[in-house]
C-alpha cells in the first residue's frame, strides 16, 4: 500500500528516511510549566512503504501492550524493509504513572476521539494523536488489556466492513477475531473512519 506522504513531521521534528528518532509529543504542561509528552520511537526505512503506528496504554492501567512494545524497543532487533513504524508504549502517561485507567479529569481517553484542539484534557490529547500520528499513517494497532479482575483471551477486534482492517486482522494471526466498529469515540473506530484502518489486541489481565 502506498504511504500517505513521503515527509514525516511529528511534534515539530522531521524524521528522515533511513533513521530512527525518539520524539516526545507534547500533550500538556505541569503547573510549573514543564512539558508533559507521549514518548515515541519512529523507525523509518530508506525504501517507501506504509506508515504504521503501534500504541499501548490508552487506558493507563492496561500495560501488557507497553511490555510488548518495550520488547520491540530493547529486546528485539527490528529490520524494517519498507515504510515507517511509530511506536508509542504509553499513550495515557497521566494514568500510567498513577496506575489509573482514566485521565486526571476522570475522562476515558478511549471515548474521547477524534477530540478537539480547544476541549478538555482528554479531547486535546485525542486531537493531538489524530492530527500528529493517525493522519500520517496507513494502518494502526492499538494494544489493550482486560479490565480489573478480568482476563481476556488474546483476541483481535476489527471492523471487517473495512478492507484494510480485515487485511491486518487476518495477518496478525490471532485465533480469535471479533468483528465490530468499536464504541463511539474509541480510538480505533475514529482512526479507521479517518482513513487509517486500525485494529486492537485485547490480551491478558
Amino acid at each position: 500500500m502506498r504511504a500517505k506522504q513521503d515527509r514525516l513531521v511529528i511534534g515539530g521534528q522531521t524524521i528522515a528516511k533511513g533513521t530512527i528518532a525518539d520524539v516526545r509529543l507534547e500533550i500538556s504542561q505541569t503547573y510549573t510549566g514543564d512539558s508533559i509528552g507521549i514518548p515515541l520511537r519512529v523507525i523509518r526505512s530508506k525504501r517507501p512503504g506504509p506508515n504504521i503506528f503501534i500504541c499501548a496504554a490508552i487506558h493507563g492501567d492496561e500495560i501488557n501492550g507497553t511490555g510488548i512494545i518495550h520488547d520491540f524497543l530493547f529486546n528485539e532487533s527490528i529490520e524494517l524493509k519498507r515504510g515507517t513504524v511509530i511506536l508509542a508504549p504509553v499513550v495515557n502517561v497521566f494514568g500510567f504513572e498513577a496506575h489509573e485507567r482514566y485521565l486526571p479529569d476522570r475522562r476515558d481517553l478511549n471515548r474521547s476521539f477524534p477530540g478537539s484542539a480547544g476541549g478538555s484534557l482528554a479531547s486535546r490529547i485525542a486531537h493531538k494523536l489524530m492530527s500528529e500520528i493517525v493522519d500520517q499513517c496507513d494502518f494502526g494497532i492499538d494494544f489493550h488489556t482486560a479490565a480489573v479482575q478480568r482476563t481476556n483471551f488474546p483476541n483481535i477486534r476489527a471492523d471487517f466492513t473495512n478492507p484494510g482492517c480485515r487485511r491486518i486482522a487476518r495477518a496478525f494471526g490471532s485465533m480469535l477475531v471479533v468483528d465490530g466498529k468499536g464504541p463511539l469515540g474509541s480510538f480505533r473506530r475514529e482512526a479507521t473512519r479517518r482513513g487509517c484502518p486500525t485494529i486492537i489486541l485485547e490480551a491478558g489481565e
